[in-house]
């Protein structure tokens, strides 16, 4: 795999984690706001 491969899927990772964050973030249970802080 080169830099560039390993770099774009570095990014998409990062990318879906944080999407991830925020739906924890906006969800209606305290304790899973409490885990995406």
């Amino acid at each position: 795999m080169t830099f560039n491969e390993q770099a774009a899927n570095i990014i998409r990772n990062q990318a879906e984690f944080l999407t991830h964050i925020e739906t924890l973030s906006h969800s209606g249970e305290w304790g899973l706001q409490r885990v995406a802080e």
